[in-house]
């Protein structure tokens, strides 16, 4: 099956880190879900954050 195609920065997060928050927000991470499309792919190397 061919990857979704996603525009860029488009859709926010459906659900980030349920123990770590920026501006009240779950933190995104690679894997989280995103609305209307699928998940995020890519991300920091050398940060980790939450659950």
């Amino acid at each position: 099956m061919p990857p979704a195609v996603c525009p860029s920065h488009a859709a926010p997060i459906a659900t980030g880190s349920l123990s770590v928050k920026i501006n009240a927000l779950g933190c995104g991470r690679v894997g989280d879900p995103i609305t209307g499309c699928t998940s995020v792919a890519t991300g920091s190397a050398n940060v980790f954050a939450g659950d």
